[in-house]
């Protein structure tokens, strides 16, 4: 089999490229995951890598630089780039680079933003930009599709998959407020408000509701 070395400083994206590609089917296994410069070189040394996927973000060296040296050092390596960069000067024709510049279909995009938001939801520091920089997609691409696809804004995804969560433990546990505003990573200050927009009541009334159905 084809062994392959992910390098990228995302931890999620490592999980993710993990979990997301059935690569005993394309022939290939993944030989080691690591998210700096300095280690990947060491796995380089010591295995025999057939092909090097870096990422945008490398914790010691940028990504560019470290194709290069894979390249001068591991000919034999083939190399994939994933970037959010807008020009990447080809290396040679042995090099295959993985641009999110590159348009998907609308809905590829969609699924796969929503996997991470499920995945992320219990994270206060899900966002947007955060999204982007772990999928290795532009920003500015990511929110257009994501509108286009899912018909409302990430943001407006996220806060509505958060609040669905919360009304679930509501009328299912006995939690506080403030337990489940740190299960669905939101701040319990604005998690009120945003409840009694989308339920037109308020937590207290929806638990209510739920424990003493009116008949």
């Amino acid at each position: 089999m084809l062994q392959l070395l992910i390098v990228d400083n995302s931890k999620w994206t490592k999980e993710h490229l993990y979990k997301a590609t059935n690569w005993d089917l394309l022939g290939m296994e993944v030989a080691a995951a690591c998210s700096n410069a300095a280690k990947a070189c060491e796995i380089l040394a010591s295995k025999s890598i057939d092909i090097l996927l870096i990422g945008t973000e490398v914790a010691d060296m940028e990504p560019i630089k470290l194709a290069q040296y894979a390249h001068n050092h591991y000919p034999h390596t083939k190399v994939v780039l994933m970037s959010t960069y807008k020009d990447i000067p080809l290396l040679d024709s042995n090099h295959t680079y993985a641009s999110p510049n590159a348009k998907a279909p609308n809905q590829k995009i969609v699924s796969l933003a929503k996997s991470y938001i499920e995945q992320q939801l219990c994270e206060k520091s899900l966002n947007l930009k955060q999204a982007a920089a772990d999928l290795h997609i532009n920003y500015y691409y990511l929110s257009k599709s994501f509108k286009e696809g899912a018909g409302i804004s990430f943001t407006e995804y996220v806060n509505t998959r958060r609040l669905q969560v919360a009304a679930e433990l509501l009328a299912s546990t006995k939690l506080h407020i403030y337990q489940i505003c740190e299960q669905i990573g939101m701040e319990p200050k604005n998690f009120h408000g945003l409840f009694r927009k989308y339920y037109d009541m308020t937590p207290q009334e929806y638990r209510r509701s739920h424990l003493h159905p009116q008949n």
